[in-house]
């Protein structure tokens, strides 16, 4: 086989005042078409609510049932999540996702993690790797739940390591 080692550079922080913000998340609520199997175009769509995930939201995983509760359905229905993420140090990030269904993972507009799928019954895995300097990164995380089961899980670990680990609640800040 085959092995070949690239230098991938830094995002830079973004230049935020950390003090100015909060921890959590804030998310988009859509309409989705009930056959829906892929990622929509968010452009298209009809915007059904405005929430916030808090601390205790993400956890281990994001409370996707918090946010069925808040809009009235648990199938149909697409997300925008949006806010910050802190990293503790300059490092390459192994980012892995697990969803039902399908999400996207972008870090300073960059498309990090592609897992455009539909699943009946177990959720979908895919990791991606991201150069990152320490500080707040923007994220953006499109997300649709079609029908049956929901989830929606990272962890990531620095390219040295071995182990995935949570991304801890309070390393998600917003606004």
């Amino acid at each position: 086989f085959k092995l070949t080692f690239e230098d991938t550079p830094l995002l830079p922080a973004a230049e935020i005042d950390a003090a100015a913000l909060e921890a959590g998340l804030h998310y988009i609520a859509y309409e989705i078409h009930p056959r829906t199997q892929r990622i929509p175009d968010f452009s298209q769509l009809k915007e059904i609510h405005r929430g916030k995930l808090e601390t205790r939201d993400l956890v281990k995983e994001f409370n996707i049932e918090k946010i069925q509760q808040e809009i009235g359905r648990k199938e149909d229905f697409a997300l925008r999540i949006s806010g910050m993420l802190e990293v503790p140090t300059d490092q390459v990030y192994n980012i892995h996702v697990a969803s039902d269904d399908g999400s996207r993972l972008f870090v300073d507009d960059k498309l990090v993690i592609d897992l455009n799928s539909a699943s009946d019954h177990d959720p979908w895995f895919k990791d991606g790797y991201v150069g990152l300097k320490k500080g707040l990164h923007k994220i953006d995380i499109q997300y649709y739940q079609a029908h049956y089961r929901s989830k929606l899980y990272y962890t990531m670990r620095p390219g040295n390591e071995f182990i995935r680990k949570e991304i801890p609640a309070s390393s998600w800040k917003r606004k």
